[in-house]
């Protein structure tokens, strides 16, 4: 380990940065960032510097967050390297005073998520006092340095070396959690490196112990089972460990030569959607910042991957932003000047197997159907759930965080009932048609396992304009109670049984006859929703149901015999088992 390096630059680059606005890219950090500190010194309006709003120009309450503080600390730090102007190094003093003599920022409450030591703010205080007192070093007080280091020490390694002491269950979870706790605590070990060695290697190697748990999670051919929102997290604290352990020690827990790591970043860009926003399955908010990290110039450049650094400038984010965990100032220590970068193009259909997730993009249209597993962290009840856009227009979407029901989604329920928790839907046939759409097929079965003995949901994207979902169902013997949900955050037009999504162009949805009476409600979940649900005008026990989407007018029939369901969408059938209810008897009581 050289004692000599600093974590993320050293001395010489620090001194340097200045040097950097000679990229145009950088000339517009840098004055982005003022906007942000003025910003902020504006709304501060004289009161105590750590009490700060959320979002700026938001009516949020202010409050004290430690989330805020790293926001206000790392713009600071690339300011005062840059302009040297005191007033950025003494708000960073006072705001490092205010961390190191708060014990309870940086701890969990009483039982907060079954926690007895660290929690994430604990392992996000690690990662900024560290980075702080290493960039700044020598130019903070000597008795300020030696409480940053206490803290580390004192607060929060001893809350690190707790949590293992008494089970915490992060020390192996392989989520978001595993690299905000163990990666932190690794960068702390490492800021402690010279001044207290015996403590820097004991929890440097609980670090990578922990840590193994999350490599060993990475799905072979790529995705993250808490979504594209939590995939960046994760990976951007495992990107603020790596930087230094390699830079340090010349290791980098062998994320240079994993591949599985590798499709993760190329999973990010698959599922960035052509409106710009995440194709937010999993507790991901659909206008997330969380899409656009600095992290990812550093593995463009160290992978020689330059549509990375394309990626990321492209999902430039807004300097406004300042409640999240990263921010766009953090590229001045992440990116070159002048990178390298180039978009290359995206695969049209993807099928990340492991997920059992789709992205499919036509030249226009574009669609993203969640199958797999729904048990896991950040996970929701919507298997079988798909968002459905054209070019900048989502027309069906997911609410996004925190709306887990399996009615808040574009699925079906029975009996009015969510999927059953823990299950797993499987994709079993998914190819391209010679139009360039696509054929998919998704059993569905075991998230019903009380109603429902069969039921697969098929998808036929005919080229860029038509959707043919249907859903074939058989009841266990009983009736099904199906009912059908869409979500969407455009204006809708219903006229029986023909629903219009107000984009441009308008979305059309031609529904069976069969299909009851269509409710429309109004709810509020990360700005205004529509939801579309109706059943059907009379319950069965056996159900083939199938609605049309189009962006055009086609010619639709339907016809049905011999338990055999048809539909012809300008004159190209497919059919699909149609059982009659005749055959499926109810016993008394069941009805």
């Amino acid at each position: 380990m050289d004692p000599g390096r600093g974590l993320y630059l050293d001395r010489f680059e620090w001194e340097a940065l200045p040097a950097k606005l000679e990229d145009p890219f950088f000339q517009r950090l840098h004055e982005n960032n003022l906007r942000a500190l003025a910003a902020l010194r504006s709304e501060q309006n004289g009161g105590d510097p750590c009490d700060v709003p959320l979002w700026l120009g938001w009516p949020h309450p202010r409050r004290r967050s430690h989330r805020v503080l790293k926001n206000r600390i790392l713009r600071r730090i690339a300011a005062w390297w840059i302009t040297r102007e005191t007033i950025h190094l003494e708000d960073i003093e006072v705001l490092l005073e205010h961390l190191c003599q708060h014990r309870e920022i940086w701890l969990p409450g009483d039982n907060t998520y079954s926690i007895r030591g660290a929690n994430l703010a604990t392992g996000e205080l690690l990662h900024l006092v560290a980075f702080a007192l290493d960039a700044l070093g020598e130019h903070l007080p000597p008795e300020l340095r030696e409480s940053c280091l206490a803290a580390l020490r004192d607060i929060g390694l001893a809350a690190y070396e707790r949590g293992h002491e008494l089970g915490d269950w992060w020390r192996r979870c392989n989520f978001n959690w595993n690299s905000a706790l163990h990666g932190n605590a690794g960068i702390a070990a490492l800021a402690l490196r010279t001044a207290d060695p015996a403590t820097a290697n004991r929890m440097l190697g609980r670090a990578l112990e922990g840590l193994s748990y999350l490599l060993a999670a990475f799905p072979e051919d790529g995705g993250w089972t808490e979504g594209i929102m939590y995939s960046d997290t994760m990976i951007a604290h495992l990107t603020d460990f790596v930087i230094p352990l390699h830079r340090l020690c010349g290791e980098d827990l062998g994320l240079r030569g994993n591949p599985a790591f590798h499709r993760i970043l190329d999973w990010q860009r698959h599922f960035i959607a052509p409106d710009g926003r995440p194709l937010n399955f999993s507790n991901c908010n659909e206008f997330t910042q969380e899409r656009c990290l600095a992290h990812g110039y550093y593995w463009a450049r160290v992978l020689d991957r330059p549509e990375l650094a394309a990626f990321q400038e492209r999902m430039e984010r807004d300097w406004r932003y300042t409640a999240g965990l990263f921010f766009d100032v953090e590229a001045f220590w992440m990116r070159t000047a002048f990178q390298p970068a180039r978009e290359t193009p995206l695969d049209r259909r993807r099928h990340f197997k492991a997920l059992d997730w789709v992205a499919w993009r036509g030249r226009s249209s574009w669609l993203a159907f969640r199958s797999g597993f729904n048990g896991g962290n950040h996970n929701n009840l919507d298997l079988g759930h798909f968002i459905l856009g054209r070019d900048a227009c989502r027309y069906l979407c997911d609410p996004g965080y925190g709306a887990s029901e399996t009615a808040q989604h574009n699925a079906v329920t029975f009996r009015r009932k969510n999927q059953a928790d823990a299950t797993t839907a499987h994709i079993t046939h998914f190819e391209e048609r010679e139009d360039g759409g696509f054929e998919l097929d998704c059993d569905l079965a075991a998230c019903f396992p009380g109603p429902v003995e069969k039921y697969t949901r098929h998808l036929r994207m005919l080229g860029e304009d038509h959707l043919l979902v249907v859903d074939e169902v058989r009841g266990r013997r009983m009736r099904v109670g199906a009912r059908w949900h869409l979500q969407t955050r455009l204006p809708v037009e219903v006229d029986g049984g023909t629903i219009r999504v107000l984009g441009e162009p308008a979305l059309t949805l031609h529904l069976p006859p069969e299909a009851g009476p269509v409710e429309v409600g109004e709810w509020e979940h990360d700005g205004p929703l529509r939801s579309l649900s109706w059943g059907l005008v009379h319950d069965r026990v056996n159900v083939c149901h199938g609605m049309v989407l189009t962006f055009g007018s086609p010619a639709i029939r339907r016809h049905r015999a011999e338990e055999v369901l048809r539909v012809e969408i300008d004159g190209e059938g497919f059919d699909f088992a149609d059982p009659d209810d005749a055959g499926a008897t109810l016993e008394a009581g069941e009805r």
